[in-house]
């Protein structure tokens, strides 16, 4: 009598880790852009709105934050657990802006804050040249 052996068939699964820039454009996607803010209520179009580390954040928990408010020191928490140095590392400016900025590099948090508000780019464009960065 012949005993067959069966191996456990495993099946393994890759899984794709997400940039910040992937972060932003799914955000982008649940609501219009905000400046200044992570979130705002926009009462001419009575409706919330999200900057991109929001839209970034709204993506990396599935928390549609306006029913759950959140601070800034929160999301940097959560963008710290996701992109451990991404408060961290610096990237350079974009050319278009550097002269205004100065040309030293800057955390990719502190680029996307400033091209959100004092430059008014879209969340795309932001994630455009994140990704360019490879962040």
């Amino acid at each position: 009598m012949t005993v067959q052996t069966l191996e456990p068939q495993v099946q393994t699964t890759q899984i794709k880790t997400l940039k910040l820039s992937d972060y932003i454009r799914q955000g982008a996607k649940i609501r219009p852009q905000a400046r200044y803010q992570l979130f705002h209520y926009d009462d001419f179009e009575h409706q919330w709105t999200s900057c991109a580390l929001g839209a970034a954040y709204e993506a990396m928990t599935d928390d549609l934050v306006p029913s759950n408010l959140i601070t800034m020191e929160e999301a940097f928490k959560k963008l710290r657990e996701v992109f451990p140095t991404v408060l961290d590392d610096t990237i350079q400016w974009p050319r278009l802006v550097a002269p205004s900025v100065g040309y030293k590099n800057e955390t990719a948090v502190i680029v996307t804050m400033v091209l959100n508000d004092r430059f008014h780019w879209s969340r795309e464009e932001i994630a455009d040249y994140l990704e360019s960065r490879g962040v």
